[in-house]
């Protein structure tokens, strides 16, 4: 594979210009996640199996 530098690696990665883009769509996963979690764990329907 030949080298086509930097502008080639933002575009084959689909960077957007945002540093932390990665970080807060971990970040939002995160806490959706803990909230799902929570919601479920209050749910009558998960105590009774």
């Amino acid at each position: 594979m030949r080298d086509r530098g930097p502008a080639a690696e933002v575009a084959y990665n689909g960077q957007q210009g945002d540093m932390w883009d990665a970080h807060a769509d971990m970040a939002l996963a995160a806490l959706v996640t803990s909230l799902a979690s929570s919601v479920r764990r209050r749910s009558p329907a998960a105590t009774t199996r």
